[in-house]
């Protein structure tokens, strides 16, 4: 029985994840994937794939609503690597692109 209800369990993921790549590349309607999430000392972003090749603002804020990070990261591609020097806690992560929506997720550090 505890083998069917993991194989059920797997499907449901797979579906899942393929419906978010499918939004993502058809609506315009892209999503900010922030990882690993809780975090240590390094962060990676995935860029939807229509904001690769463009200049991206980075902001994060801390709890308090304080901006504690500033940064431009000119032509993108798919994955933004970056090192993490924060004390532990909850921070919001945005992306901004000129004349674009903004993209927000939170993210945990960890020590």
């Amino acid at each position: 029985m505890p083998f069917s209800f993991v194989a059920v369990l797997f499907f449901f993921c797979s579906v899942s994840s393929a419906q978010t790549s499918v939004t993502e590349k058809y609506t315009n309607n892209p999503s900010l994937v922030v990882y690993p999430n809780p975090a240590t000392n390094s962060l990676k972003i995935r860029i939807p794939e229509t904001w690769q090749g463009r200049d991206i603002h980075l902001e994060m804020y801390d709890q308090s609503g304080n901006i504690i990070m500033m940064k431009v990261f000119t032509n993108t591609a798919d994955v933004i690597t970056m090192a993490l020097d924060l004390p532990g806690g909850t921070y919001i992560v945005k992306l901004k692109q000129k004349g674009k929506k903004m993209l927000t997720e939170n993210l945990l550090v960890q020590y």
